[in-house]
């Protein structure tokens, strides 16, 4: 075990049936934790997310989640129990990439409304990544209190997404270097009227 606790974890394999061994992992009742160095750890399996809860660890500072939304209606309640989880496991996260492949007719607010609920609570947050959702200004705002981000951006966004105007102006972290959104103008204007002194790249998609 101590021959693979330093190193990157991903598990992308599409035929490989990996949950006896991650219910193995669960079970573990040693005086030594299971992958205790773990420092990044990327998720690829469209198909049982939320086993990639077993891997999650305090010391993990990279994590990269990729889901496909094709899942049962239980999957909806899940989103919000899966981020908590998020939180609670790896509260030293200081990099966060989530991206999701949704269907057409997928509701993927639960991704968008749980997101902004954990953002404010991942205190060493220096970069996260997310989805053109249908709203991201509530996420954005949520950024505030994060005195160590320095990069936001959000995936390409399709040109027929909608950009509903949400919220009073926000204040972004201070030390933002990297912005790339996607948001109607007014939005844009509302997040631009304090000074960002480190700012080096913006990307707007409006």
């Amino acid at each position: 075990m101590d021959r693979v606790s330093g190193y990157p974890i991903s598990i992308t394999g599409a035929e490989t049936d990996y949950r006896p061994a991650l219910s193995a992992v669960a079970m573990l009742r040693s005086g030594t934790p299971f992958l205790p160095n773990l420092q990044k750890f990327e998720w690829c399996r469209f198909e049982d997310w939320m086993l990639s809860v077993f891997i999650m660890r305090r010391s993990i500072t990279t994590f990269s989640l990729r889901v496909g939304f094709s899942f049962s209606e239980e999957g909806y309640e899940q989103v919000g129990r899966y981020f908590d989880f998020i939180a609670d496991r790896m509260p030293q996260l200081e990099h966060f990439h989530l991206s999701v492949t949704d269907s057409e007719g997928c509701d993927i607010s639960q991704f968008s409304q749980a997101l902004e609920l954990l953002v404010p609570r991942l205190t060493n947050l220096k970069s996260i990544q997310f989805p053109a959702f249908n709203n991201t200004y509530p996420i954005i705002s949520a950024t505030s209190s994060l005195s160590r981000l320095t990069d936001i951006r959000i995936e390409f966004c399709p040109p027929d997404t909608p950009l509903p105007s949400s919220g009073p102006p926000c204040i972004l972290p201070s030390r933002l270097e990297m912005l790339h959104v996607s948001m109607t103008f007014r939005d844009a204007a509302g997040i631009f009227h304090t000074a960002l002194p480190h700012l080096l790249e913006i990307r707007l998609i409006s």
